[in-house]
């Protein structure tokens, strides 16, 4: 059975990935045609549209609204860059791409495709997502800036708009790269890399993302938590203050019980992903 990892993410393998690059530092793999060759096309990007979980034109300076599906070429003509995420919804092939992605990466967040659509010199202005992405150009070109490490580590929300001159020299300091993405290439970028991009021509990319919002470690310990706490009916209820002696009782044994939790998995910590064996 082909390896799906290894196809798109040649030459590495899913170790070296996971241990010197994810979430660590820009990987940048160019060269190779047939990476993405048969994945997408710019037909099925228009088929998809109307299954996605949204569709959003973007504009200079990130300005940027959903639209309908059917509004997409003429924002497109327009000089927007048309946005879709979870295109993955409309196309059955992206889906067992995630399938097979997630199984052999073992990654136990969330794995989702965006697809990016932008006219001749349209692009992004400097960001930062909350997200481990990596661009697979498809069709047309399109450049890439990017700062060489991230501004700040698995960050729990966008950057600013605009990005504040702060944000700005941070990039100034720590230095950033730049490269030309043609069809095969891929750009793989930490959460939280400053970057920004201008299509050189019709330029039509997929956006694999890693999501970690919402089954971070620190989320899964809160849940493994609260559903050890929650066992006991009266840490269920809220108090009067100033606490009674009742309540402060009641507080009590809901910390005992969440100390008593967190030691199991001080011994235990595979407990946190046991549904995902």
């Amino acid at each position: 059975m082909e390896n799906v990892f290894q196809k798109f993410f040649y030459p590495l393998d899913a170790r070296e990935f996971r241990s010197q690059y994810f979430g660590k530092r820009p990987l940048y793999l160019g060269g190779h045609p047939d990476r993405t060759s048969g994945l997408f096309s710019l037909s099925q990007f228009y088929e998809c549209l109307i299954e996605c979980e949204n569709v959003r034109v973007v504009f200079d300076g990130l300005k940027q609204a959903r639209i309908s599906p059917g509004d997409a070429k003429d924002m497109f003509d327009a000089g927007g860059t048309i946005c879709a995420t979870g295109v993955e919804r409309g196309n059955a092939a992206l889906r067992e791409f995630l399938k097979a992605i997630k199984a052999e990466l073992n990654f136990t967040g969330h794995l989702s495709f965006r697809a990016y659509l932008s006219p001749p010199g349209a692009g992004f202005a400097p960001h930062y997502d909350p997200r481990v992405i990596a661009t697979m150009q498809i069709e047309g070109s399109k450049k890439w800036f990017y700062a060489n490490s991230p501004f700040c580590e698995f960050p729990l929300d966008s950057s600013p708009i605009p990005l504040p001159q702060r944000y700005l020299t941070f990039v100034e300091n720590a230095g950033h790269n730049q490269c030309k993405l043609k069809p095969g290439d891929l750009l793989c970028l930490p959460a939280g890399t400053i970057h920004w991009a201008e299509a050189g021509s019709d330029s039509l990319s997929l956006n694999l993302a890693f999501d970690y919002i919402g089954d971070s470690i620190a989320e899964r310990i809160a849940r493994h938590v609260r559903n050890a706490t929650e066992c006991h009916p009266r840490s269920r209820q809220a108090v009067f203050l100033p606490l009674s002696v009742e309540s402060k009782t009641d507080v009590d044994t809901a910390i005992n019980l969440a100390i008593e939790a967190l030691e199991t998995l001080r011994h235990c910590s595979e407990q946190l992903y046991e549904t995902q064996r």
